[in-house]
């Protein structure tokens, strides 16, 4: 949810900058140029919040991911030993 939340804060942001530029008289390529620049500085200063809690959502899957991996190795080392021990018997 909070990867949807911040894109559309993104485009949000690219759209006002773009329209605003567009009622400055700025036409063409320069009118997406200068929109995408400022569109990126605003948003790297307004959605701050947003983008560190989007930031925090991806560590803490990627650290759940990991737990799992990590869990799951030992389940079969686990088992491998099991496995091994009756095979010696």
């Amino acid at each position: 949810m909070s990867f949807m939340r911040y894109t559309l804060l993104r485009i949000m942001v690219f759209f006002g900058t773009l329209c605003l530029l567009y009622l400055v008289h700025l036409r063409g390529f320069w009118l997406i140029a200068v929109s995408l620049l400022a569109s990126m500085l605003i948003s790297f200063f307004v959605l701050r919040r947003p983008r560190e809690e989007l930031s925090r959502t991806i560590a803490a899957k990627v650290d759940a991911r990991a737990e799992r991996a990590v869990s799951r190795g030992t389940d079969e080392q686990a088992e491998d030993k099991e496995e091994g021990e009756t095979f010696r018997a």
